[in-house]
């Protein structure tokens, strides 16, 4: 008897491999990834509401000093330097069988927990004297000077709010790095990219809502605020969007069942032999340098914008439209056209023209040479598109640096590196131009603005700008592609220094700024040098 082999139909292989391809491959029309997709677009939208409410709020209605805006933000920003721990959890500890989805879940329902404090608890009278028509009698004295130390609640909503939502995040990471690795080379990233103009998208309508719906007089806006949110009801609005949000995880997450995840044992083993690697030490050796440097910023920024400038919430928010928008094209053409364009032109040219663009307009603003809301961009320029373009880059770093399984883990770890350096910078900085006299976190000096004291925030403004022209010799620590960060991750060596020192340097500056952040939490001790105050 003959003895034949069937051999596979071409056509049918072919359609059986698309087909398998078509499975790990994430699409953003399909159903069950709407869950990730609302949280891409919910993280957006609360990170970018917050970030400005937290100005109108802390610096308009508190009065909260400038030093001290600083360490708070620093307070709320806090849980983000633990990713690397979710990221570890998420990647090691299945919940159910599941790596990724139960951590989302669980994400979004501690934010939600967290946004009732702010939504139900009514807020103290206003620092400063309010007239008639709801404007601030700045030149009076003010009615309730306590006002000033009456935010311990909101920081601390807004700390367990971040918590959460970046538990959310590190997992949602994972499982994208974990489709973008059965992605083609020259298409790796390009989800991603999609779900990061989500993510933008989102801050777009956080900004224009803030814009148009949390932009009172009271909390140095540009309506009356008969006719804007307080607090309390903007509050109510991101309470309704991350209880959405969370509803919609835990029936709208796609996780793959193809990607065999090591035990939690072998993660360390993995994550400490990665921490060995001289690439992957340049990579967190830029991260932490850049995001210190980035942080190094003059406390006179928020007043020079509100007393010189005279901007309101309404101009502010515009310059942020401004900045999301220029960041979503550039993120569309990055996905269209320059996924093969080295990363290290992205970074130079975004950060070149946002500090020379930034810093023209703040010596104007200063010397007043022109003093005008829709002239001064301020901090939404030199904030968010450098960042984007950091962000962009860390995630395309990513899927090459990670292995299979391990995604959210060295996701995480970078973005930990970029946490605790962020407040170390803000530290430093607060120390250094605690030192300038006149003050450049008192308001009075900004109100008299006499000529000495133009000269005295000119030359903050040069040493920041200078800071952040010098960081840009960092860039040639990260490859410039793919390719080469392949081969760097594959033919680099690596040596024990080099994770002792990563450690070291990380728990030291991780226990300074928290030393520095809680003793500013103090209403006795925040007037101390050490955290930037004007002395006790």
């Amino acid at each position: 008897m003959t003895d034949f082999t069937a051999e596979e139909d071409p056509v049918t292989s072919a359609s059986t491999e698309k087909s398998r391809v078509s499975l790990i491959q994430f699409h953003l029309q399909d159903v069950r990834n709407l869950g990730v997709v609302a949280h891409y677009w919910s993280m957006g939208f609360i990170f970018g509401a917050v970030k400005e409410v937290m100005v109108g709020i802390f610096e308009g209605y508190l009065n909260m000093p400038g030093y001290l805006f600083s360490v708070a933000v620093s307070i709320c920003n806090m849980p983000m330097m633990f990713t690397f721990l979710y990221g570890l959890v998420t990647d090691a500890l299945p919940i159910c069988g599941l790596h990724r989805k139960p951590y989302l879940i669980a994400g979004w329902f501690i934010t939600t927990v967290a946004l009732l404090p702010t939504t139900i608890r009514p807020m103290p009278l206003p620092y400063w004297c309010v007239s008639s028509d709801y404007t601030y009698e700045k030149h009076e004295a003010p009615c309730n000077p306590e006002a000033q130390d009456d935010y311990h609640l909101t920081i601390a909503s807004f700390f367990l709010g971040v918590l959460g939502a970046s538990m959310a995040n590190s997992a949602a990471a994972g499982l994208l790095v974990d489709f973008a690795k059965h992605e083609p080379e020259e298409k790796r990233g390009t989800a991603q990219l999609s779900l990061h103009m989500v993510n933008l998208l989102g801050s777009f309508c956080a900004t224009f809502v803030t814009a148009f719906g949390f932009n009172g007089s009271l909390y140095t806006g540009s309506f009356p605020q008969d006719d804007q949110l307080d607090f309390r009801e903007f509050s109510g609005v991101l309470l309704g969007i991350s209880s959405v949000t969370f509803m919609i995880t835990c029936f709208c997450v796609q996780e793959p069942s193809w990607c065999k995840v090591p035990e939690l044992g072998e993660q360390v083993k993995a994550a400490w032999a990665m921490l060995k690697n001289k690439s992957f030490f340049l990579v967190l050796l830029y991260n932490y340098l850049n995001s210190a440097s980035h942080a190094f910023n003059s406390p006179a920024t928020g007043y020079v914008g509100l007393q010189w400038a005279d901007v309101k919430m309404l101009q502010r928010q515009m310059a942020a439209l401004i900045s999301i928008l220029a960041t979503l094209v550039g993120t569309w053409l990055s996905k269209k056209y320059l996924l093969q364009t080295s990363w290290r032109k992205i970074l130079f040219w975004t950060s070149l023209l946002t500090t020379t663009i930034d810093a023209v307009q703040q010596l104007c603003t200063t010397f007043n040479v022109v003093r005008s809301p829709y002239f001064y961009l301020g901090e939404p320029l030199v904030t968010i598109i450098p960042d984007a373009a950091d962000g962009l880059v860390t995630t395309l770093l990513v899927n090459e640096l990670a292995d299979d399984g391990n995604g959210a883990l060295v996701a995480g770890i970078l973005s930990t590196v970029d946490m605790i350096a962020a407040p170390i910078g803000t530290t430093f900085s607060n120390q250094i131009f605690g030192l300038f006299k006149p003050d450049l976190s008192l308001r009075k000096n900004f109100i008299e603005d006499t000529a000495h004291f133009r000269k005295t925030v000119a030359w903050s403004y040069a040493l920041q700008s200078g800071l952040a022209i010098a960081s840009l010799a960092l860039i040639p620590l990260l490859p410039r592609q793919k390719i080469e960060a392949q081969l760097r991750k594959q033919e680099w060596g690596s040596h024990r220094v080099l994770a002792i020192a990563t450690v070291a340097v990380l728990l030291l500056s991780l226990a300074y700024s928290l030393l520095v952040d809680f003793v500013a939490l103090d209403p006795n001790l925040s007037c101390m040098r050490f955290v930037g105050g004007p002395g006790c």
